[in-house]
């Protein structure tokens, strides 16, 4: 299933959930993150779903230590690896590091 798609189908699928509408509309937030380096053509498995990502979020920061509290960062980190796409924070891809470095004596 195509990304747009997928992320259609989780928001009509939130809609069915009175009892966790905003809880579940920000795992979509987060999702919607997690899926913002992927291209328009990567596909999704459909089956995946919200209440399983947010058990997924939940075991990550209790294994983290954080009393089941996470970030919309860590959280977009945990469902980008459920939905097998990739994403990185940008405080990882701009380091320090990865910026190349000019020597000034050669100038």
């Amino acid at each position: 299933m195509k990304v747009v798609d997928f992320v259609e189908m989780m928001k009509q699928d939130n809609e069915t959930r009175p009892s966790r509408k905003k809880l579940f509309a920000d795992i979509i937030d987060c999702m919607e993150i997690a899926l913002s380096q992927a291209s328009d053509d990567v596909e999704v498995d459909g089956s995946k779903t919200l209440d399983e990502m947010y058990k997924l979020i939940g075991e990550k920061a209790r294994e983290k230590g954080n009393d089941g509290c996470c970030g919309p960062f860590m959280a977009a980190e945990v469902i980008a690896k459920y939905l097998g796409v990739s994403f990185v924070r940008n405080q990882k891809r701009f380091t320090a590091s990865a910026l190349p470095t000019i020597d000034l004596d050669d100038l």
